[in-house]
């Protein structure tokens, strides 16, 4: 078991005491061999993973863990300081995820400046075709963008799909697309006010266990396609509020090249308001 003064030297030595007091009460641990102890209150543990592959993520997600940040990234301090500030005020964040993850979390006032973003409210009448190409159209203004194209696609399908859950009255969503230098992100709010988290995680539990671990495009019986969503970005989050609503976020970090994208370990939080 860690705690957050092993990781202090992330941030100048000005800062310590803030970040300090935003870990407290948290606990953090680096053992990705075992199962969640009795001891660990979930909800306010941190999984610092040493380069973790896909089917170890999705074993410890099923397991019970809410937030696991991989330690061999470059951006370890953004990572841990994103999860501190959630774990701090999880509501803040999905009333207003943009904030946290564009603003609070160290964004200098020049890329703040530089960040731009595009609301769409979506029902299940409107053209996915026309959407689509309208998000697209949005993120040419960052012609290295066209290297992701297949790939947001497939996400977008896949966020769009979930949300829009025929079995719902008058499915609606509405999708935050925000654009800096250094990120983007993809967030989506829905209406499921249920959230089958024990359902989900036993699945997740069981695609980790299968002897040929794979992840397809549209799998969705395993956990609202969680594992090929995370696959397409670099932070993955999926929370939700009581008779509220869900919220699902994935976000890409622009600093990783395209070429190393594939093997860029993930970091996935998977929990409730």
């Amino acid at each position: 078991m860690s705690s957050i003064k092993d990781f202090l030297k992330l941030w100048p030595e000005a800062n310590h005491a803030a970040i300090s007091a935003i870990f407290n009460g948290v606990t953090l641990t680096q053992d990705t061999d075992n199962l969640p102890s009795k001891k660990f209150d979930l909800e306010k543990t941190i999984v610092v993973a040493k380069n973790v592959p896909p089917r170890a993520l999705i074993r410890l997600l099923g397991s019970g863990y809410r937030h696991v940040i991989q330690e061999d990234r470059p951006d370890l301090g953004y990572a841990l300081l994103t999860t501190g500030l959630i774990l701090k005020k999880p509501a803040v964040f999905f009333e207003n995820p943009v904030h946290l993850l564009f603003n609070s979390a160290g964004a200098t006032p020049e890329e703040q400046a530089e960040t731009k973003s595009l609301t769409l409210e979506w029902a299940m009448a409107d053209s996915k075709e026309a959407r689509l190409e309208e998000i697209m159209s949005f993120l040419s203004v960052r012609p290295k963008l066209k290297n992701y194209r297949a790939m947001i696609l497939t996400l977008l399908d896949e966020m769009i799909a979930n949300a829009l859950d025929s079995r719902l009255a008058d499915p609606k969503c509405k999708l935050q697309i925000t654009l800096s230098p250094s990120r983007l992100s993809f967030a989506c709010f829905d209406q499921h006010t249920k959230f089958p988290q024990d359902e989900m995680r036993a699945r997740l539990k069981q695609l980790a266990a299968m002897p040929k671990f794979e992840v397809r495009e549209g799998d969705r019986g395993a956990g609202l396609g969680i594992p090929m969503m995370i696959n397409q970005c670099t932070n993955f989050y999926l929370t939700h509020q009581t008779g509220v609503g869900s919220l699902t976020v994935a976000a890409i970090d622009l600093k990783v090249p395209f070429r190393d994208f594939e093997i860029t370990p993930k970091n996935v939080h998977l929990f409730s308001v």
